[in-house]
């Protein structure tokens, strides 16, 4: 019996043994799936967050692309004011140098007209000696710088208007003066 004992508790024995290694297998089968589902689960996370990147870097080169025409954009448009603003820069210094040569012209002209008609009129006054100013006190004299100075000496009144005849009187008098005579028949 004893040996039947002995062999009950060797089974046993086995049996616990057995037992005890099943519920290691079944803790270390839990442990590599819960392994498992972890680096799963890290793999989705990884994949997770490599998505938000690469899709964050997409909206990045579209934002940058849209941007980068937005800049070529502006520029062109700068460049073509800078263009238009130099033509018109260009036209305002054709149309000034235009209306300087013209008052340049202009102020030739009149300032060599006048200088001609002053030695004009100079010459004129002080070269024939023969004529005569109307006065002492006119421009004509004064101006005269050589030759002869020559007026016209004013006709002296009549001191005494009893004189003339009493018809030739009475015209002078009235208001009529330089009228023409009447004829009378």
């Amino acid at each position: 019996m004893s040996l039947l004992f002995h062999e009950l508790e060797i089974k046993q024995h086995n049996l616990f043994e057995k037992g005890r290694s099943l519920e290691q297998k079944e803790a270390s089968v839990e442990q590599a799936i819960q392994q498992r589902v972890a680096q799963q689960l890290e793999q989705e996370k990884r994949n997770l967050e490599l998505r938000v990147v690469q899709e964050a870097e997409i909206r990045a080169k579209q934002l940058l692309q849209t941007s980068q025409e937005w800049i070529q954009t502006e520029l062109q448009r700068l460049h073509l004011l800078q263009k238009r603003n130099d033509e018109a820069r260009k036209w305002l210094n054709l149309l000034a140098g235009i209306v300087k040569r013209a008052a340049n012209t202009t102020a030739f002209f009149l300032l060599w007209g006048a200088i001609a008609a002053f030695w004009g009129w100079f010459g004129g006054l002080n070269t024939p000696p023969a004529i005569v100013c109307q006065s002492q006190v006119s421009w004509c004299y004064q101006m005269r710088i050589w030759g002869l100075k020559t007026a016209i000496a004013k006709p002296a009144a009549p001191k005494s208007q009893k004189i003339c005849k009493k018809r030739v009187c009475d015209r002078r008098n009235s208001r009529n003066f330089h009228s023409s005579p009447k004829r009378q028949k």
